[in-house]
């Protein structure tokens, strides 16, 4: 009877072991994925600020172009908010006046052919491009994530553009 009391101790003591070793293995699992999730985020936030560092050459341009002082100091105003307090309005109405200057093509005849507008205008487009790229790049590992951390009540919003 003793030697039936030790292999139910080894057995009871090897699953203690399994166990463990799983849950050991499940939360390494789980810190590789919230590591690829803060990666994603660090690469979009950078395709962010290489953005926000092309928007005083694109002021400078308009500038140029534009004759009322007033837009130039609403945009210049809507880009220091978004860039030193960038709450989802600030974002919103820098987005807008980024809009206006790109669509101002369309009234100033001469700014159909600045080379220089033309070429910030074409970086913007191809840095959009790559923010929705890495948006859903994010959005991806952010979804394998949530399907493991979220049985334990921990979730990561996702990014919206």
């Amino acid at each position: 009877m003793g030697a039936m009391q030790l292999s139910d101790v080894l057995l009871i003591g090897g699953a203690v072991f399994i166990f463990f070793v799983c849950l050991i293995i499940f939360y390494a699992y789980l810190m590789r994925l919230k590591i690829i999730v803060d990666n994603r985020w660090l690469e979009l936030i950078a395709i962010l600020r290489v953005q926000q560092d092309m928007i005083p050459l694109m002021i400078e341009i308009a500038r140029y172009y534009i004759k009322d002082a007033k837009l130039i100091n609403e945009i210049i105003k809507a880009r220091r908010l978004a860039y030193f307090n960038p709450t989802d309005e600030n974002i919103a109405e820098m987005d807008f006046m980024i809009k206006r200057i790109l669509n101002l093509e369309k009234r100033l005849r001469r700014l159909r052919y600045d080379l220089d507008f033309l070429g910030i205008k074409n970086d913007f487009a191809e840095n959009f491009e790559e923010v929705q790229r890495r948006t859903v790049d994010y959005n991806i590992a952010v979804n394998k994530y949530n399907k493991i951390a979220g049985a334990f009540g921990r979730k990561i919003s996702l990014f919206e553009i």
